[in-house]
């Protein structure tokens, strides 16, 4: 009895190897893979990829899919585009990372619309908690990416939070604690040019805490890369380091490397 449940449990274990293997290495996996491709062609950083770097994209995605839990609220029915594009932000945000999941956050909220939030005894698009929930409003989040140059997404500014929170209920992806210590240092002046009025580029929400500091870094990082590295070059390098990417080089994937910052000024002044 006892070898023949062990065997069981082998043999349950294998197979769920088997799946996880395949979900992480394979190339393509039909039924997901099409919906990605489907729901992200107007996904301008997904898109921007060559075809290496959008498997490595939709394998990510898929894991992240299949992981998080999404809950529709107030009666919304969460739909596969709604974990597809959901997913591939996480994705976007964690691109440059081996570790990519933010796993601390297992569960996203999605909100048909503005919701009261009983707490903080406000209406709220999206709010991000340290037990583990994400909370968007499905409209709020589709405009961060139907217009993308406004410097707004609630999508990665909620998400920038979870990576943020995340540094302290993960023992995972060292490298963003690292980095992120010496970032907080290095931008403390820039953070603080904000809160008293003396940025003009940054989004003014950004100088309400060094939480909201980040997160609206990030959405400046992607929706206006040019623009932020050509006011805020320190800040910009610093943010490329920390997230270890460069939304600049289309060209390359959008990999980091010290010596992009030559071909950038190049770039910027044509």
């Amino acid at each position: 009895m006892e070898i023949t449940l062990l065997l069981v449990a082998i043999f349950i274990y294998i197979t769920w190897m088997a799946k996880e293997y395949r979900m992480r290495h394979a190339d393509y996996v039909p039924g997901i893979d099409d919906w990605i491709n489907h729901y992200l062609v107007d996904l301008t950083y997904y898109q921007d990829l060559s075809e290496p770097g959008k498997t490595r994209f939709r394998q990510r995605t898929r894991i992240i899919y299949n992981k998080k839990n999404f809950k529709g609220i107030h009666g919304l029915k969460v739909t596969k585009e709604m974990k597809v594009r959901l997913s591939a932000s996480i994705t976007q945000l964690t691109y440059g990372y081996s570790e990519f999941e933010i796993p601390h956050f297992d569960e996203i909220w999605i909100f048909p619309k503005v919701f009261y939030h009983p707490v903080h005894k406000a209406n709220m698009k999206g709010f991000t908690a340290p037990n583990g929930t994400i909370a968007v409003s499905w409209p709020d989040y589709l405009h961060g990416y139907q217009v993308e140059d406004d410097n707004y997404n609630l999508g990665l500014h909620e998400l920038a939070h979870a990576l943020h929170v995340n540094n302290s209920h993960s023992v995972d992806n060292k490298y963003f604690r690292r980095h992120f210590k010496i970032w907080s240092e290095r931008s403390l002046t820039d953070f603080y040019d904000l809160r008293s009025g003396h940025n003009s580029f940054l989004r003014k929400y950004g100088g309400n805490n060094f939480h909201e500091f980040f997160a609206v870094c990030v959405e400046h990082f992607f929706e206006s890369p040019k623009a932020f590295y050509k006011r805020m070059p320190n800040l910009y390098i610093r943010t490329c380091i920390l997230l270890a990417q460069n939304p600049l080089n289309t060209a390359g994937d959008f990999a980091f490397e010290p010596e992009d910052i030559t071909t950038m000024d190049r770039n910027i002044t044509q």
